[in-house]
C-alpha cells in the first residue's frame, strides 16, 4: 500500500515538473487590464478618441482612462491578441514595414490580430506573429502624439528602446 502511494505522489511530482515554467515576469497575469507603455520616452498605447488608430502619448493616464488599458489575452497558438477596454476592439497591422497599428473588431483567426512578446530585461518587444523580423515602434518625440508602426527589427535582434515596452499591471 505505501508503495503504491509513493509512486503516485512521484508521478505526480514528475508531471509538475515536466510544466513548462512562467516566467517570473508579468507574463503570469495574462487577460487582466494593463497599460502599456514605453520604455524610450514613457509614451502610452492609446486608442484614438475619433479613429481606430493607435497612438503613442503623453496623455497622464487619468485623463485617457479606458482608452489607454489594453487586455493581452493569450491565444491556444501561444500569440496574443491585444484588446482596448474602451473599444473591446483588438489591435491590428498590415504585415509591412512602416504599416500603422489600428484596432478592429476581434477576429482570433485573423493573422493581423496575433502578436508575440519577446521578452528583455526592461520590458517587451512586441512583433506581428507572422513576421518576427518586424516590431511596434514608438517615436522618438515625446512632445507630441504619434501613431504607433511596425519598423525593421535589427539583424542583431538588438532592440532600440522605442520598441520595447513594458506592460502595467
Amino acid at each position: 500500500m505505501r508503495a503504491r502511494w509513493m509512486l503516485g505522489a512521484l508521478g505526480a511530482m514528475a508531471s509538475l515538473a515536466m510544466a513548462p515554467a512562467l516566467p517570473a515576469s508579468a507574463q503570469a497575469e495574462w487577460g487582466y487590464s494593463t497599460e502599456i507603455t514605453n520604455v524610450g520616452n514613457g509614451a502610452h498605447w492609446a486608442v484614438e478618441s475619433s479613429s481606430p488608430a493607435v497612438e503613442s502619448t503623453t496623455v497622464p493616464l487619468g485623463v485617457l482612462g479606458p482608452r489607454a488599458q489594453w487586455n493581452i489575452d493569450r491565444q491556444h497558438d501561444g500569440t496574443v491578441t491585444i484588446r482596448n477596454e474602451a473599444t473591446g476592439q483588438c489591435a491590428e497591422t498590415f504585415i509591412e514595414p512602416n504599416a500603422r497599428i489600428f484596432t478592429a473588431p476581434c477576429n482570433t483567426w485573423d493573422v493581423n490580430q496575433k502578436w508575440n512578446l519577446t521578452q528583455r530585461w526592461d520590458g517587451f518587444v512586441i512583433s506581428p506573429a507572422a513576421d518576427s523580423r518586424l516590431a511596434v515602434v514608438a517615436s522618438t518625440d515625446q512632445h507630441r502624439d504619434t501613431p504607433l508602426v511596425l519598423g525593421v527589427r535589427p539583424y542583431d535582434t538588438n532592440d532600440t528602446p522605442n520598441a520595447v515596452f513594458r506592460l502595467n499591471y
